[in-house]
């Protein structure tokens, strides 16, 4: 049964409850087996869930399961729809990604590695898609044929994390050698040198100007690198154990890490210093996420929640979003009205945000 988030409502003066600061979308979502990945269009019209070899597609407004998506052979690992919310990618462990057309509910094309494919990203203005694969390769592939652009991104162990800048010029990849390496978007030439950690590169997002690329690893550290030079721009950002995701906020004033700390953390990008105390959590911290608008923080934890937090703060934004299973992922959609958490509960939940009070 889902724990009931009465404890997050306000009381007004005049005794009347007002509503709360997140509300829960219709009933838990059910997968048979763990939630690896989720995704929101930013309409906020779809919600995507990956859990066994099916992709679920829901409607974001009320929670109700529309389609089951249905061609992959293994467990559904990424998941990222494209900006107009027409497609949708999907990595899986069959060592295959998929392309979707999602009103139409079917697969357009199949795009092959030789490894679980573990990471997936849509240009920014959704003419290719980037996938990083277990086979120690990234590839770019163009939406419109389905076909490969440029030779394979070669790393030498698996990879876990791609992003394209906001720009759409550049793709970021980076794994289990160490190393996060930035290509030619449209060639897939590699450009500059390759950025070096001493742990496993886990997480990647470039800066909103794209002008830096931020970095979170295994060796407990998140650092923030100029993307013209492969120069760090700021110190390393400890964490007292591993730095599992990272992300960059809209306005490129702050970037949020978690950890297995337990915490996670608010940094001034401009210096790689905290912008406030820790974000505490009961368990490891595996998932972060900012609001579009850049004003609040989302991360969840090993703990089974999802937290929100007041950026500029550090301070909670209502009570934790409350699962009974390590939250994996999450998501928000385009206006930041709606966060789709998915659990190794085997739910996922739709959230509502209430920021009038």
């Amino acid at each position: 049964m889902p724990i009931s988030l009465s404890t997050c409502v306000l009381v007004l003066l005049t005794g009347q409850a007002a509503s709360p600061l997140v509300e829960p979308i219709g009933v838990p979502m059910p997968h048979p087996e763990a939630v690896h990945s989720v995704a929101l269009s930013k309409d906020g019209r779809w919600a995507a869930t990956g859990s066994d070899n099916k992709i679920r597609l829901w409607d974001a407004t009320s929670g109700k399961l529309a389609a089951t998506l249905e061609g992959h052979a293994g467990q559904v690992q990424s998941l990222a729809f494209s900006p107009d919310g027409k497609m949708l990618v999907s990595g899986s462990a069959d060592k295959t990604a998929r392309i979707w057309d999602v009103p139409g509910h079917k697969a357009l094309y199949t795009l092959n590695h030789q490894g679980m494919v573990y990471a997936v990203a849509f240009h920014p203005h959704g003419k290719s898609v980037l996938t990083g694969s277990h086979d120690g390769t990234g590839r770019l592939w163009d939406v419109a044929t389905g076909k490969p652009m440029g030779g394979p991104l070669q790393h030498k162990d698996k990879l876990y994390a791609v992003a394209f800048s906001p720009d759409g010029k550049l793709a970021a990849t980076s794994g289990n050698d160490n190393t996060a390496r930035m290509w030619d978007a449209q060639t897939g030439r590699q450009v500059g040198p390759a950025i070096q950690h001493q742990g496993s590169i886990r997480s990647l997002a470039f800066s909103p100007d794209n002008t830096k690329l931020l970095t979170g690893s295994l060796d407990k550290t998140a650092r923030i690198w100029i993307v013209a030079t492969g120069e760090p721009f700021t110190p390393p950002m400890q964490h007292k154990d591993q730095v599992r995701a990272a992300a960059y906020s809209s306005d490129g004033k702050h970037v949020l890490t978690g950890s297995l700390d337990k915490t996670a953390q608010i940094w001034h990008a401009d210096s790689g210093k905290p912008a406030g105390p820790p974000l505490a959590h009961p368990g490891g911290v595996r998932c972060v996420a900012f609001s579009p608008d850049g004003k609040l923080a989302l991360t969840g934890g090993i703990d089974g929640t999802a937290r929100l937090w007041h950026a500029d703060t550090g301070a909670a934004f209502g009570s934790p979003l409350q699962h009974q299973g390590m939250v994996r992922a999450v998501a928000f959609n385009g206006n930041g009205t709606l966060i789709l958490t998915g659990s190794f509960d085997k739910t996922a939940r739709l959230w509502k945000i209430n920021r009038e009070r």
